[in-house]
C-alpha cells in the first residue's frame, strides 16, 4: 500500500484517539509517577533505586568490589527495520548506543539515581579497576516522574527482597546524577574515541609496514569500517544473539567485554607492559568501550555513518 526507498514501512500502526476510562471504574494499578511530572518534557526524568547490586542469580566474583553503575541508552532502529543493514560493529545485529554516564554503588551494594525518562536503559555493574563485572541484555525504561525499583543485578525473580530494620545506605541521600563518560561515547564513534588511543600508544610499532608486528593499527579507512578496527577482531569478544562471541542469551558475572577480550590482557603481558604507557583515562576509556559491545559506529543513518567514518563528530541532540 506504500512503500518509500529510505524510510522502513514494515510495521504500520493504525492510530486513533484512546476512549476515555468513565471516573467511577478504579485503577487496578497505582500512579508511579510524580503528580507535578510533565508527560511533554524531553527533558523528563525519573528515578531507580538498587537494594543490592550482589542479589544475582548468578554468584559475582567475591574479589571484585562494585563501585559504580553505567547506564547506556540503546539508539532505535532508524531508517532501515533490518538488522544489520547497515552494522554498527562486529556484532551482528547489534544496537547503536551511546553512554550518558555512572553512578556510584554503595558499600552495601545499593544505589539510587536520577535518569533520562522515555529512553530504552541498560546497566552495568562496574568495578573498581572499571571493568564490567555484569551487565543487562534487557532493557528498561521510566515514565516522567516514576520511581522504580529492583532487589538486584538479575537477581532470582522468584524472590523478593528480604524485610529488615536496616535501611539501604543510598537512599538515605538523595538521588545521584549521571556522571557523564567521554565526549565521543554520546554516541560511540570508533574513529574518535579509541584510534586516538592507539595513534598515541600503538601506531609506532603497529604501523602496517611490510616489517612491522601485526596487527596494523593504523586508522586508514577500509571498507565499512578502518584498518585497525577490522584487525582488532580477533582480539575482541562481544555479546550478540547468533554464533556468539561471548554468549547469545545470557550475561555471566566475571564474562563481560573487558573480562573476555584478548587484548585487556595483551596491554599488560610482558612483550607490552613496558612498551605501552596506558594512561588511567585511556585505560578506562578502552575498558568502558570493550564493555560497551566494541561498537564502530554509534548511529545507523548511512550519512550519519559517513561523517563518523571521516571522523566527524555528530553531536547527541541530533539523535534524540
Amino acid at each position: 500500500m506504500y512503500e518509500d526507498e529510505k524510510y522502513s514501512c514494515r510495521y504500520p500502526l493504525i492510530l486513533r484517539e484512546r476512549e476515555t476510562i468513565p471516573a467511577k471504574i478504579p485503577s487496578l494499578l497505582p500512579d508511579e509517577t510524580a503528580s507535578n511530572a510533565d508527560a511533554t518534557d524531553d527533558g523528563a526524568t525519573g528515578t531507580f533505586t538498587l537494594f543490592d547490586v550482589k542479589e544475582s542469580l548468578w554468584p559475582f566474583p567475591t574479589d571484585r568490589k562494585i563501585k559504580e553503575l553505567r547506564v547506556f541508552q540503546l539508539l532505535p532502529k532508524f531508517p532501515s527495520h533490518q538488522a544489520h543493514v547497515p552494522p554498527v560493529g562486529h556484532d551482528f545485529a547489534g544496537n547503536a548506543r551511546l553512554y550518558l554516564g555512572s553512578v556510584p554503588v554503595e558499600e552495601d551494594g545499593s544505589a539510587y539515581f536520577t535518569a533520562p525518562a522515555r529512553k530504552p536503559l541498560y546497566f552495568q555493574a562496574v568495578d573498581e579497576e572499571g571493568r564490567a563485572v555484569q551487565t543487562m541484555l534487557s532493557e528498561v525504561y521510566l515514565q516522567p516522574g516514576e520511581n522504580r525499583g529492583c532487589v538486584g543485578c538479575h537477581e532470582q525473580q522468584q524472590t523478593t527482597f528480604a524485610n529488615s530494620e536496616k535501611r539501604v545506605a543510598a537512599a538515605l541521600r538523595t538521588p545521584s546524577a549521571l556522571k557523564p563518560g567521554p565526549d565521543d561515547s554520546r554516541p560511540f564513534s570508533f574513529p574518535r574515541l579509541i584510534q586516538p588511543i592507539l595513534d598515541k600508544n600503538c601506531v609506532e610499532c603497529h604501523s602496517g609496514k611490510e616489517d612491522a608486528p601485526e596487527p596494523a593499527l593504523v586508522g586508514d579507512q577500509e571498507g565499512a569500517f578502518s584498518v585497525s578496527y577490522n584487525q582488532l577482531r580477533p582480539y575482541l569478544r562481544w555479546y550478540q544473539w547468533t554464533s556468539p562471541s561471548i554468549h547469545d542469551v545470557v550475561s555471566l558475572p566475571g564474562e563481560c567485554g573487558a573480562d573476555m577480550s584478548p587484548i585487556a590482557a595483551i596491554i599488560d603481558d610482558e612483550v607490552h607492559a613496558d612498551a605501552v604507557k596506558l594512561s588511567d583515562e585511556d585505560r578506562q576509556t578502552l575498558y568502558l568501550w570493550l564493555d560497551a559491545n566494541v561498537p564502530f559506529y554509534g548511529v545507523y543513518d548511512p550519512d550519519e555513518q559517513a561523517r563518523q567514518h571521516n571522523g566527524e563528530k555528530i553531536d547527541l541532540p541530533r539523535l534524540q
